[in-house]
């Protein structure tokens, strides 16, 4: 009788994702693993097409589908929209969408100011709190029309809530390349969905990856879905990536 060994889930999880990564780093390799994944695919549709199951090809598959192999050379760039705070010099024209800003300090104490645009399009001075909560509503006066000197230069105050915030593969890529790992927006794409499986075969995520992923854009004929990486997901493919390397 042979004998068994336990092993951690932990150390099955970091091997396995290992092997991914290093299939990713080594051309032979991702060529050998994506002509096998068709086969597969020719085989899965063809054994479909004579049973007569209704998931062939131009048939939105289930979300437990097998996940697909994408070669990291076809997934096309991403541009970042993750907006910055602008920052408003003496003399420059402040858009109508700027609702909060804030100004210089006015006094050698560093106490920060801000100013919010009332229902009548005119600026107050208010703490962050109320200037956020005030921002286009009725106020008691007009207030006024344009900063002084000393009050320049303005820096916008984003009015997102922090949980809305998600980044860009790139942006997130980025991140974790502070962190000591090394990666890039098409390689986390993939790893997204060939290591952690937080994507299903049309790039959009999994059930699982509620609180780490969020659709932006869905996926059509063309391309897959575009999908940002919350704060959370990232630190926990830091987690994950770090075990792995």
């Amino acid at each position: 009788m042979s004998e068994s060994i336990t092993v951690p889930v932990e150390t099955h999880l970091a091997a396995s994702r290992a092997l991914v990564l290093l299939v990713n780093e080594n051309a032979e390799l991702r060529s050998e693993a994506a002509y096998q994944c068709e086969r597969a695919d020719r085989l899965a549709k063809d054994l479909a097409v004579a049973v007569g199951h209704p998931c062939v090809a131009g048939v939105e598959a289930e979300v437990d589908e097998p996940i697909s192999y994408a070669l990291v050379e076809e997934l096309e760039p991403e541009v970042a929209t993750v907006r910055v705070p602008r920052v408003f010099h003496h003399g420059d024209v402040i858009p109508e969408d700027v609702k909060v800003v804030e100004a210089q300090p006015w006094s050698s104490d560093d106490t920060q100011y801000y100013a919010f645009r009332n229902h009548g399009g005119g600026w107050e001075f208010a703490t962050l709190e109320d200037a956020i909560r005030l921002a286009g509503k009725g106020v008691e006066d007009e207030g006024f029309e344009s900063f002084s000197g000393d009050d320049y230069p303005l820096t916008e105050v984003l009015l997102e809530a922090p949980e809305s915030v998600a980044y860009t593969l790139r942006e997130a890529a980025e991140i974790l390349n502070q962190q000591g790992i090394d990666t890039g927006q098409n390689r986390l794409k993939n790893f997204l969905n060939t290591g952690i499986a937080w994507t299903d075969g049309f790039g959009s995520p999994r059930p699982v990856a509620d609180k780490y992923l969020v659709e932006t854009d869905k996926a059509n004929g063309h391309r897959p879905a575009v999908v940002r990486v919350t704060p959370e997901g990232v630190s926990e493919l830091a987690r994950v990536m770090g075990m792995a390397v």
